[in-house]
């Protein structure tokens, strides 16, 4: 149950048995088209929300809480009530259609985002009665389900790559290996070959086995568990090593490497005329951070990052963070 499939109910029946509420929906929005998919929790309110989704979905931008993401980037638990009042809300094209449904609050929060869609989890109730320890706890399980979300993405990507040849594999732009269940290479690309070269030079017998904090973290995988392993994250010289498995018939494992280099990313986009400084601020905001978010990792202020932003639009010539990140995924896709 690793998959991107079959993630969403693992992931609301979680969060619902820790949050009660009426029900809970697993959603991707298209940026582009508009269109929203959804899973439910539990499944007998699917064809309720189905009934409506035509009233809702033409408005989805205007959602304050979707909106609020869209403005601020902001994917924290945040509940309909913060945005709007009773009555500024009961005159929306949701609440007219939840209502039909005996919905009258959601506590909504992200976990991910990208040029083509917009995926977050909702939880319904009744009443306005989503409290502070509601959302704490969203507030926990998010970074948990944002990981969840990644590596289930990550693990399915890997699933149809162990369906191609070994040449298929071989011709891969990102580094993949195929080993044994004891760490044994037994097909491995040069781009992996190069990863492993450079984030693991203290291990000489890697050629024939996997490098042993790799086996360590692979054997870690084995243990059974509904949701995707954290990937393995290894740092060296301002570069980052995300590792992620899949599990083959026959005890063996397909492994994915991706590299990041968030200081050459940020040299990059001070291409567009920026700052050091603000270079590094729309780095994060691409990556979906908060300004809260972007302020603790930089060690500044939330109303530094907001100056920063200002600046940085005006630099790059658009209105708002989504478009930002947009221009800098231009210059440093991937």
């Amino acid at each position: 149950m690793r998959d991107s499939a079959s993630l969403p109910s693992v992931m609301l029946e979680a969060v619902r048995r820790l949050i009660p509420c009426l029900f809970c929906t697993y959603n991707q929005v298209s940026h582009r088209s508009g269109a929203l998919v959804a899973a439910y929790h539990p499944t007998n309110w699917q064809p309720r929300m189905e009934a409506i989704m035509p009233q809702m979905a033409p408005h989805i931008g205007s959602h304050p809480v979707y909106r609020n993401v869209y403005e601020n980037g902001d994917g924290s638990p945040h509940s309909v009530s913060d945005f709007a009042s009773e009555e500024e809300w009961s005159v929306t094209p949701f609440a007219t259609a939840l209502e039909t449904i005996g919905v009258r609050d959601s506590l909504i929060f992200c976990l991910h985002t990208s040029r083509q869609e917009l995926i977050f989890i909702a939880l319904n109730r009744g009443e306005r009665s989503f409290s502070e320890n509601d959302r704490e706890i969203a507030a926990y399980l998010r970074p948990h389900l944002t990981a969840a979300f990644e590596n289930a993405a990550a693990f399915t990507e890997a699933q149809a790559l162990a369906l191609l040849s070994a040449r298929a594999i071989e011709q891969s732009s990102q580094g993949v290996a195929l080993v044994d269940r004891h760490g044994n290479i037994l097909h491995i690309n040069a781009p992996a070959s190069d990863l492993l070269r450079r984030f693991f030079p203290q291990e000489s017998s890697w050629k024939a086995v996997i490098p042993g904090p790799l086996k360590t973290w692979l054997g870690r995988q084995m243990i059974p568990d509904p949701l995707p392993a954290e990937p393995m994250q290894v740092e060296m010289a301002g570069a980052r090593l995300s590792v992620r498995s899949a599990t083959l018939a026959g005890d063996r494992f397909l492994i994915l490497f991706h590299q990041s280099d968030p200081a050459g990313k940020a040299r990059r986009l001070q291409t567009l005329g920026l700052s050091v400084r603000e270079a590094e601020v729309l780095l994060w905001v691409s990556e979906g951070k908060s300004n809260d978010e972007v302020g603790t990792i930089l060690g500044i202020s939330s109303r530094t990052v907001a100056k920063h932003l200002e600046l940085i639009f005006r630099k790059i010539k658009v209105e708002s963070r989504v478009a930002a990140a947009l221009r800098a995924k231009e210059v440093c896709p991937g």
